[in-house]
């Protein structure tokens, strides 16, 4: 049974979904999982750059933004994470990917994307 918390970042990550749909984006995989982590969306630009995204979904800035959530430690396990996907959907290697954070809030009962911060480095 999923409890309330988690029950709520899965709304979080259909709005980011809904978000980049309407962006152009193509969904490929939600909640991609191997041994060493799990990506919340895998998705494709028009221009085929494969985007790993980091859903980070907030009822308040209590515990911060979702953005700060997402330091040094998470980068580098959404990175390698990543690359175990590329290896077991045989993309080749030279695939461009990058990573983005989609921070989703909760305003007037809610919830909306408040930022998409792309291409996340440390």
């Amino acid at each position: 049974m999923k409890t309330a918390l988690r029950k709520f970042g899965d709304r979080g990550e259909t709005v980011a979904e809904n978000y980049l749909h309407g962006k152009g984006y193509e969904i490929l995989e939600k909640n991609w999982t191997c041994r060493e982590g799990e990506l919340d969306l895998v998705t494709r630009e028009k221009d085929g750059k494969v985007v790993f995204v980091e859903v980070k979904t907030r009822k308040n800035l209590n515990y911060g933004s979702g953005a700060e959530a997402v330091d040094e430690r998470k980068l580098a396990k959404i990175i390698c994470t990543g690359q175990k996907y590329i290896f077991a959907k045989n993309l080749p290697e030279n695939t461009f990917w990058r990573v983005d954070v989609i921070e989703v809030g909760e305003q007037n009962g809610t919830l909306q994307v408040i930022s998409h911060i792309q291409n996340v480095t440390i």
